[in-house]
């Protein structure tokens, strides 16, 4: 995974832009023996386990962008391009997902219901789980329920 990750932040793209960045997710979920496609340009779904089963469905995320920061940590994996980096750990959400993917498909985890693993292309803030996946309605979010009580003035 540290591999994966090192990787990932010598090599970020912008938000819209992570074409490389999905052909390496793919190719390492191929690698894994794990079938994946593109959703929305630039994200990834991989599915494993019974593509059928309707009883439970778990879906992992991570996001996949970076910031247009440049990057001066004078690390060996640094950015190699100029003006972009894995600022917000995104490297590491990724690198962490697909090493949840291989131990799910390695069957040390209890395939009875449907694992996905996806990778979104932009964080949740601007871009939706509808749109990223219009036509996997399993994978929307259901509506959160309103708070009970209000976090403001708690303690009392």
């Amino acid at each position: 995974m540290v591999e994966i990750r090192r990787h990932l932040r010598r090599h970020p793209e912008l938000s819209g832009e992570e074409h490389q960045t999905c052909r390496y997710i793919m190719n390492k979920l191929q690698e894994l023996g794990i079938a994946s496609r593109r959703v929305h340009h630039t994200g990834v779904l991989a599915t494993i386990g019974n593509p059928a089963a309707t009883d439970g469905i778990v879906a992992l995320r991570a996001d996949l962008d970076t910031l247009p920061i440049g990057e001066e940590t004078g690390l060996a994996f640094a950015s190699r391009v100029p003006g972009v980096m894995h600022a917000c750990g995104h490297d590491g959400h990724v690198a962490m997902l697909l090493g949840a993917a291989a131990l799910a498909h390695g069957a040390l985890v209890d395939l009875t219901k449907r694992e996905g693993p996806m990778a979104r292309p932009t964080a949740p803030a601007s871009i939706s789980t509808r749109r990223c996946c219009p036509s996997e309605p399993r994978f929307w979010p259901k509506p959160l329920s309103p708070p009970q009580r209000s976090c403001k003035n708690n303690d009392r």
